[in-house]
C-alpha cells in the first residue's frame, strides 16, 4: 500500500485559470474553473491544522499521526454551483486526489482519503487502492470493510468524471468535476488536494489546493448566462431549477450527475446511470450485484454495468460502451421503454408514429418513441418532428425520467 504524506510547502504558483506551465512539454496538463473570476475565489492566507494517518502494512491497519499546521500558498473554494475542468497532457500523465475534512468540528482537519490515482494508459484506468476513512474517527483503525471504505468505484464517465480515457493522445482529454459531487463524497469543510503526475523526463509534480464550502455560488458569476442553480448545486437553466430539484428528490440524479452542469448534452453513460435510478426508483427494488459483470473495455462503473444487467443499454460493438457518446432523443425512449418493461409489462408494437420526421425514427426504436410519445414521456422539438437523432441535455434526460417516475410508476 503507497503512503503520501501531506507536503507542507506549495512551491509552484499557479495562474489566475490554473493552468500550470510545464517546462518543455509539447502539451499541458490545466486545470480551470467554470467561472468568470477565478481571483474572487481565492482564500486569503490560507491556514490548516491537519491530522495524518500513519499506514502499517504489515500488520494492516492505521493510527492517528500528531496534528501539524498547514498554510499552502494558494487555496481556493468550492462553493456549490462550482466545477473544476480538468486535461491531461499526454497518455502517462496521472493525478491523485487527497482529502482532508474536519467532520468533527474540532478545528483539525483529518485525513478523508488516502491516494486515489488516475492514470492514462493504453485507454485503460490504473487504479492505486483509495480509502475513504470514517467522517469521526478515534484510531488505530484496522482496514476492513467495517471501518474504511473502498474508493474504486468513482464515476469514470459522464460529468463528474475522474478518469481520462484518451481518445486524441495529441491533445489529451478532458474531465469535470463538480465541486457538489466533490461535497456529497466528503462532506463540505473539506481540503482537497489535486497532484498532477506529468510523464516527461524528468517526472514533474504539480499540485493544487481546493476549499469546499456548504454555500452556493452567484450564478451570475458562472461563465454561462441565463443559469439557475439547483438545491444540490446542479447548473440549470431557469425553466428546469424545480423539474431537477424533484429528481434530486426523487433520488433520480446519478452520482456523475450530482451538481454538474446540467445544461451540457447528456452522454450515454449519463443516461444508463438514470435509468437504473429510475428503476430502482420506479420498481422499489435495488439494482443488482454485478460483481462479475464487466461487459464493456470503456466503462466499468458499477452504475452502467447494473444497466446493462438489467437490459437497459447495450454496447456499440467490439467490447465498447462509448460512455461519453452524446445520447441521441431516440436512444433514452428505448432505454426508458426497457425500464417500463422491467417494472410493469410489454410494451405494444407500433409500425409507426404521428411524427411528421416519422421515416427518420430508426426501425428499432419506433414501438418504443411511439409507447412513451403516447404516455407523454418524451415529445416532439416543434413542427410535430420528434428529432430522432438530435441529442438530450443533462436536463431534458432527468426532466423525462421524472416524468416517468411520476405518471407512469
Amino acid at each position: 500500500m503507497k503512503k503520501r504524506v501531506l507536503a507542507t510547502t506549495f512551491a509552484l504558483a499557479l495562474s489566475l485559470s490554473l493552468a500550470v506551465p510545464v517546462a518543455s512539454a509539447a502539451d499541458t496538463p490545466s486545470v480551470e474553473f467554470n467561472v468568470k473570476n477565478s481571483e474572487a475565489l481565492l482564500l486569503s492566507e490560507p491556514s490548516f491544522q491537519v491530522r495524518n494517518w500513519d499506514l502499517y502494512s504489515e500488520e494492516i491497519s492505521v493510527t492517528k499521526l500528531p496534528e501539524e499546521s498547514f498554510s499552502p500558498e494558494f487555496v481556493y473554494r468550492l462553493p456549490l454551483g462550482v466545477s473544476l475542468r480538468l486535461a491531461t497532457g499526454g497518455v502517462d500523465d496521472s493525478f491523485y486526489i487527497s482529502a482532508w475534512s474536519d467532520s468533527d468540528g474540532d478545528g483539525v482537519y483529518d485525513r478523508r482519503v488516502n491516494e486515489i490515482e488516475y492514470s492514462v494508459l493504453d485507454e485503460e484506468t490504473l487504479g492505486v487502492t483509495s480509502l475513504l476513512f470514517p467522517d469521526s474517527h478515534t484510531g488505530p483503525l484496522m482496514m476492513d470493510q467495517e471501518y474504511v471504505t473502498y474508493l474504486d468505484n468513482w464515476p469514470v464517465a459522464g460529468h463528474n468524471n475522474v478518469d481520462f480515457t484518451v481518445t486524441d493522445p495529441q491533445s489529451g482529454n478532458n474531465a469535470q468535476i463538480s465541486s457538489a459531487y466533490l461535497a456529497k463524497t466528503f462532506g463540505s469543510d473539506t481540503l482537497i488536494e489535486l497532484s498532477y503526475v506529468v510523464s516527461v523526463d524528468p517526472v514533474e509534480y504539480f499540485t493544487y489546493y481546493f476549499f469546499l464550502t456548504d454555500e452556493k455560488i452567484d450564478p451570475a458569476d458562472l461563465d454561462k448566462d441565463n443559469v439557475s442553480l439547483s438545491n444540490a448545486g446542479a447548473v440549470v437553466s431557469a425553466w428546469a431549477v424545480d423539474t431537477i430539484n424533484a429528481a434530486e428528490t426523487a433520488n433520480l440524479v446519478p452520482d456523475y450527475l450530482w451538481g454538474a452542469d446540467l445544461t451540457q448534452n447528456a452522454t450515454r453513460s449519463d443516461f444508463a446511470g438514470a435509468s437504473v435510478k429510475l428503476y430502482e426508483a420506479m420498481s422499489g427494488q435495488s439494482a443488482p450485484d454485478v460483481t462479475q459483470v464487466d461487459p464493456f473495455e470503456d466503462a466499468s462503473d458499477i452504475i452502467i454495468r447494473q444497466a446493462y444487467a438489467l437490459g437497459f443499454i447495450n454496447g456499440v460493438g467490439e467490447g465498447k460502451f462509448a460512455p461519453n457518446a452524446p445520447l441521441t432523443r431516440e436512444q433514452a425512449a428505448v432505454i426508458l421503454a426497457r425500464v417500463y418493461e422491467k417494472v410493469h409489462d410489454s410494451i405494444p408494437s407500433s409500425g409507426s408514429t404521428s411524427f411528421a420526421d416519422d421515416a427518420s425514427i430508426s426501425s428499432w426504436s419506433k414501438d418504443a418513441v411511439a409507447f412513451m410519445s403516447g404516455k407523454g414521456i418524451v415529445g416532439g422539438v416543434g413542427n410535430n418532428r420528434f428529432d430522432p437523432q438530435g441529442n438530450t441535455t443533462g436536463e431534458q434526460a432527468l426532466a423525462i425520467a421524472l416524468r416517468m417516475f411520476q405518471n407512469l410508476k
